[in-house]
């Protein structure tokens, strides 16, 4: 049985695990469901924690959930029925502990072979963390998790890109990707704002990188800003 939920998303025989967004309006609806499908093709929804690229507890497609206050909210699943508190808090130090071990891997192999430091999390597929995972959600939770996070990025962006409803779908794909990792804030991403906002293309274009994302991805944010 144990098997068998590594495989597959698995479903609570008590509904426990059901879990569904409220969305807001029609039109948040059908923007976020939207921003969703590209967030599902980018990225594997995964049932169980890993460590993403940076090095933060997450799941699902995404929902990072690297503190203990947000691991323990996550409808966790343990052999099909819900987790309790106990097993989450083994998983969530788990998970702690097995980030502490690759960081003194990788600075150990960095003092032996006198070489810098490199961030070791980007070398390890997410998939390689459920070898040993206890905890699954199911496919639900994961589009629920989301979700959440997607609406609280559209009202930060509406916070700091008024114009964020009226502009092209283009240029909202490129800005929820860029707060949904890393995030716009007060004090980031100042020119992306500032030529958003004035409705300058060709600047705007310039100022989509983002360290520690492919350059595949980065590439992909800058064309479509450029195909307005």
């Amino acid at each position: 049985k144990k098997m068998e939920t590594r495989s597959n998303f698995t479903q609570a025989a008590d509904g426990y695990a059901y879990r569904c967004v409220k969305f807001r309006s029609a039109e948040e609806e059908n923007l976020l469901r939207r921003i969703g499908k590209q967030i599902i093709d980018r990225e594997s929804t995964l049932n169980h924690a890993y460590l993403d690229s940076s090095g933060y507890i997450t799941t699902g497609n995404g929902a990072l959930i690297d503190d203990w206050s947000s691991f323990k909210k996550v409808h966790w699943l343990y052999q099909g029925r819900p987790a309790t508190e106990v097993e989450k808090w083994t998983e969530f130090k788990r998970m702690d502990q097995v980030r502490e071990y690759i960081i003194s891997e990788a600075k150990a192999l960095t003092k032996k072979y006198n070489r810098p430091y490199t961030n070791p999390f980007q070398k390890i597929t997410a998939d390689k963390y459920e070898e040993n995972a206890i905890l699954y959600i199911t496919k639900d939770e994961a589009d629920y998790l989301m979700y959440s996070h997607l609406q609280k990025d559209y009202d930060n962006l509406k916070r700091y890109l008024p114009e964020i409803d009226k502009a092209p779908q283009a240029a909202q794909d490129v800005a929820f990707d860029i707060q949904y990792n890393p995030g716009i804030t007060a004090t980031t991403w100042t020119n992306f704002k500032k030529y958003f906002n004035e409705k300058n293309i060709p600047e705007l274009a310039k100022q989509v990188n983002r360290i520690g994302v492919s350059e595949n991805r980065n590439n992909e944010m800058r064309d479509k800003i450029l195909s307005i």
